[in-house]
């Protein structure tokens, strides 16, 4: 008596296409492999290195891609605007495939590069240092969490002064 076999094909995998950024307007960052968790003052902190060149590739066009703690895809943010604040650099852009509110914004100073991405369900601050690219990766609803433990209770605002007009001495 023949032995009954069941034949399974093979599972169709579909391909979706990847809307890749022309190569000379992606700049890396980092990729979510490269961050290292580091617990410090009861919060999880994210270390990084970013290469400092590309740091001076930064500009109106570019479409910056950065790793995120929990996420395992890349960021995507295109640079859409400009100015200039204090002697800092600041650019800002949307987030590619996020909510119309969610913008990822840099601020290059002399020192420091700082990057803030603001979404829905995280706001995230990143600090790298220009001479090494050093970079530290905050999560600011965890210091919130912090400084306001319960949710439900709201901490109490007292308006302040105006400051008096300045002295000319």
């Amino acid at each position: 008596m023949p032995a009954a076999v069941n034949v399974v094909p093979a599972p169709h995998v579909a391909s979706v296409p990847v809307v890749d950024a022309p190569a000379d307007t992606l700049v890396e960052l980092w990729d979510s492999h490269s961050l290292v968790p580091e617990q410090q003052q009861e919060m999880t902190l994210y270390r990084t290195q970013v290469a400092t060149t590309s740091l001076g590739e930064l500009a109106v066009g570019k479409t910056l891609q950065l790793g995120v703690p929990g996420r395992q895809a890349p960021l995507r943010a295109t640079l859409d605007e400009t100015h200039n604040t204090g002697g800092a650099a600041v650019w800002s852009g949307a987030v590619e495939g996020g909510q119309p509110e969610d913008t990822l914004t840099v601020v290059k100073g002399q020192l420091e590069t700082h990057i803030t991405l603001a979404t829905r369900d995280q706001t995230l601050s990143m600090v790298v240092d220009n001479a090494t690219g050093s970079t530290l990766v905050t999560d600011q609803n965890q210091l919130l969490m912090r400084a306001t433990p319960d949710a439900l209770v709201t901490p109490d605002s007292t308006p302040l002064q105006p400051l008096p007009p300045p002295t000319r001495g």
